[in-house]
Protein backbone atom coordinates (compact mmCIF):
# COMPACT_ATOMS: atom_id res chain seq x y z
CA UNK A 1 0.00 0.00 0.00
CA UNK A 2 1.36 3.23 -0.87
CA UNK A 3 1.91 5.80 1.60
CA UNK A 4 -0.47 8.40 -0.06
CA UNK A 5 -3.27 5.69 0.32
CA UNK A 6 -2.58 5.21 3.93
CA UNK A 7 -2.57 9.16 4.59
CA UNK A 8 -6.21 9.16 2.37
CA UNK A 9 -7.41 5.99 4.71
CA UNK A 10 -6.26 7.75 7.98
CA UNK A 11 -8.70 10.81 7.17
CA UNK A 12 -11.23 9.08 5.87
CA UNK A 13 -11.02 7.07 9.40
CA UNK A 14 -10.70 9.95 11.33
CA UNK A 15 -13.11 12.11 9.66
CA UNK A 16 -16.23 9.38 9.97
CA UNK A 17 -15.26 8.59 13.40
CA UNK A 18 -15.67 12.22 14.35
CA UNK A 19 -18.79 12.35 12.93
CA UNK A 20 -20.41 9.52 14.54
CA UNK A 21 -19.00 10.59 17.71
CA UNK A 22 -20.24 13.61 17.49
CA UNK A 23 -23.46 13.54 15.80
CA UNK A 24 -24.12 9.90 18.16
CA UNK A 25 -22.75 10.33 21.32
CA UNK A 26 -22.26 13.73 21.95
CA UNK A 27 -25.72 14.89 20.59
CA UNK A 28 -27.42 11.53 22.51
CA UNK A 29 -28.80 10.14 19.70
CA UNK A 30 -27.88 6.83 20.31
CA UNK A 31 -30.07 5.10 23.06
CA UNK A 32 -27.26 4.04 24.92
CA UNK A 33 -26.07 7.28 25.80
CA UNK A 34 -28.88 7.91 27.80
CA UNK A 35 -29.34 4.80 29.58
CA UNK A 36 -29.65 3.85 32.92
CA UNK A 37 -26.88 1.45 33.41
CA UNK A 38 -23.90 2.60 35.31
CA UNK A 39 -21.44 1.88 32.51
CA UNK A 40 -23.09 4.49 30.58
CA UNK A 41 -24.03 6.59 32.78
CA UNK A 42 -20.34 6.89 33.94
CA UNK A 43 -18.44 7.11 30.50
CA UNK A 44 -21.05 8.55 27.72
CA UNK A 45 -23.79 10.60 29.47
CA UNK A 46 -21.30 13.49 30.89
CA UNK A 47 -19.88 13.50 27.06
CA UNK A 48 -23.52 14.61 26.52
CA UNK A 49 -24.69 16.89 29.24
CA UNK A 50 -21.39 19.23 28.91
CA UNK A 51 -21.14 19.09 24.73
CA UNK A 52 -25.23 20.36 24.83
CA UNK A 53 -25.41 22.50 28.04
CA UNK A 54 -22.15 24.08 27.70
CA UNK A 55 -20.72 23.63 24.33
CA UNK A 56 -24.32 24.35 22.19
CA UNK A 57 -25.23 27.06 24.66
CA UNK A 58 -22.14 28.76 24.43
CA UNK A 59 -22.59 28.91 20.63
CA UNK A 60 -25.79 30.21 20.39
CA UNK A 61 -25.62 32.73 23.19
CA UNK A 62 -22.42 34.23 21.13
CA UNK A 63 -24.08 33.96 17.32
CA UNK A 64 -23.75 37.69 16.90
CA UNK A 65 -19.83 37.15 17.47
CA UNK A 66 -18.96 34.17 15.72
CA UNK A 67 -21.29 35.57 12.71
CA UNK A 68 -18.58 38.71 12.62
CA UNK A 69 -15.74 36.35 12.61
CA UNK A 70 -15.30 37.76 16.22
CA UNK A 71 -13.94 35.53 19.32
CA UNK A 72 -16.35 34.23 22.18
CA UNK A 73 -16.24 36.71 25.07
CA UNK A 74 -13.86 35.50 27.56
CA UNK A 75 -16.34 36.31 30.49
CA UNK A 76 -18.43 33.77 28.67
CA UNK A 77 -15.87 31.20 28.62
CA UNK A 78 -15.31 31.74 32.25
CA UNK A 79 -19.24 31.57 33.53
CA UNK A 80 -19.64 28.27 31.40
CA UNK A 81 -16.14 26.88 32.61
CA UNK A 82 -16.89 27.75 36.03
CA UNK A 83 -20.31 25.99 35.58
CA UNK A 84 -19.38 22.60 34.57
CA UNK A 85 -16.18 22.48 36.39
Amino acid sequence: MSLVFCFILAYVSIVFSDFIVHRKIMHGQWKIVKSSHPFFQMWLYPHFIQHINAHHVHVIQSKENLIKGETVPREMQIKIENKYK
